[in-house]
This record gives structure tokens, sequence and C-alpha cells, in this order.
């Protein structure tokens, strides 16, 4: 089984990204955020990608290095990160953020703009991730 340091490469390249326009939207004021539908898209966009990138930086590492075999996102989160030596009071809270992405992707219409700006006061945890893979994988580094 193998890791690939360039699929690692981009997706952490591309939470990057994420996470430097999240962290612009991240200072609204939860009223102005609610009230700007071009600003909420702009979040909930960048947020499910950002979410996506460690779900897959996760189920590319549990899968190519055999870690387990996680029934979903949530437990490949779980896994990844017990691997790579995060502790379990910070896995409880990053491992919702695959829930999030489900609602960001599937149920769409039932998208809580309080819960998207709440999840803008955690990006730090998208950055300790990556942080944790990079320090265990440094040919992955961006």
């Amino acid at each position: 089984m193998v890791v690939d340091p360039e699929a690692l490469r981009s997706r952490l390249r591309r939470l990057d990204r994420c996470l430097q326009v999240l962290r612009s939207i991240a200072t609204t004021p939860l009223p102005r955020f609610v009230a700007d539908e071009a600003l909420r898209d702009r979040a909930e966009r960048n947020l499910q990608v950002a979410i996506q990138s460690c779900l897959d930086v996760s189920s590319h590492l549990v899968s190519g290095l055999g870690w387990g075999d996680p029934g979903s996102y949530e437990e490949a989160i779980a896994l990844a990160g017990r691997k790579l030596g995060l502790d379990e009071e910070f896995l409880a809270e990053f491992r919702k953020i695959a829930g999030l992405r489900n609602v960001l992707v599937h149920d769409y219409l039932l998208v809580d703009p309080a819960r998207v700006h709440a999840a803008l006061g955690r990006l730090e945890d998208f950055r300790t991730f990556a942080k944790a893979v990079v320090s265990r994988f440094p040919e992955a580094r961006v």
C-alpha cells in the first residue's frame, strides 16, 4: 500500500486556498453574514471544499497505509487523526466536519447560516490537521 505525496500536496494546497478565502469572511458579523447571500454562498462552497480536502486526505492515508476500514468519512478522519497523533479531544470536534459536509452537499436546502458562521470560527482546526499530515509526511508540504 502506498501514499501518493502529490495527492496529499494537491489537496493540502486546495485546503490552503479555501482557508485564505474563509479567513477573509470569518470576521464578518453574523447579522451581516446572514443578510449577504453571495457571501454565504462563497463561505459554504469554500467550506465544503476545505472539508472535502481533509476527508480525501484522510481516506487516502487510511486506505493507502492500511490503517483500517472506515465505514464513513467521520471514521476516516478519526482513524487518520489518531495515526497522525491528534488527540481525542480535538478529534471529537474535528470529525464533526464530515456531518457539516453532508449538510452542505446533500441537505443544501437546510443549511443554517449560523452553523456555517460558527464553523468559520474553527478554521484553525483545519490547519492543525494539515500540520499533522505534513509532520508525518514532509513530502506533502505545500
